[in-house]
């Protein structure tokens, strides 16, 4: 039986969930925050950023904003899994610098142990999750622990391409209507987009639906209203993409009650 919670912590500006039982699959898809994700049990084929792994019990994923990945169960255990979805202003906030990029599969038992209990604190609500929060987080950011990867030259046409969408995501965008925009044809900025964003420019479209609909139902805007104002035909066509992407309802994740 599934069974999945998404906090919202207001004191440390991050979201924790925990999904158990999940077998469902997840197409290449992105979010806009760093996502921290402890595997607690299952075995996942994960892809990120074009290369395949393998992910068991007591690994450590970790999610640059934007990095395209997608996963599928392995084996007939359900996949067991905690994460915590930190912005990228807490994380620049962190650094006081540039934004790290983090590698897939990189860390230590050291540091899953400091973001479990981290985890685990913030669904308490305990008193000294801060505390802890700074300690998992130099952890993370320590790289004797932690790979970080050189931030990605962009395609001047993928890199235009992903501004336009973002600034219209709210309204209905054609393909041809992209490409007039950024001065390529149609089989170059498929093919180059394609090649650095693993996804077509429609589901990158997508994509940032469901992050905007995924604020503004963390800021309490009923579903319905949400999936409009996001871009979506309806309530509907939101609630499958949402639980496609992010494994749970729209209802569900903004009805979860936020930590103090």
């Amino acid at each position: 039986m599934e069974h999945k919670i998404a906090y919202r912590d207001s004191l440390l500006g991050v979201e924790a969930l925990t999904f158990d039982g999940l077998s469902q699959s997840f197409p290449p898809h992105f979010h806009p925050y760093y996502v921290v994700g402890l595997m607690d049990g299952g075995t996942r084929r994960l892809t990120c950023r074009g290369e395949t792994l393998t992910v068991r019990e007591g690994q450590l994923l970790l999610f640059n904003p934007g990095d395209t990945h997608s996963c599928a169960q392995e084996g007939h255990v359900p996949l067991r899994y905690r994460a915590l979805h930190i912005p990228a202003e807490r994380m620049a906030a962190l650094t006081g610098g540039p934004l790290p990029r983090l590698c897939p599969t990189a860390g230590s038992p050291e540091l899953f142990d400091a973001l479990s209990l981290l985890h685990r604190m913030i669904l308490s609500g305990s008193s000294r999750r801060m505390e802890q929060w700074q300690e998992a987080m130099s952890r993370l950011l320590d790289t004797r622990t932690l790979g970080v990867l050189a931030e990605a030259s962009i395609r001047p046409e993928v890199s235009a391409a992903c501004q336009y969408l973002t600034e219209n995501l709210h309204r209905r965008v054609t393909l041809p209507e992209v490409c007039r925009q950024v001065g390529v044809s149609q089989s170059v900025l498929l093919r180059s987009f394609a090649a650095e964003k693993q996804v077509t420019p429609h589901r990158y479209l997508k994509a940032l639906r469901v992050a905007e609909a995924g604020q503004l139902l963390r800021q309490g805007v009923p579903p319905a209203e949400a999936a409009i104002r996001a871009g979506f035909a309806d309530q509907s066509h939101l609630t499958n993409l949402f639980r496609a992407l992010i494994g749970c309802s729209p209802g569900s994740y903004r009805q979860e009650p936020a930590k103090k």
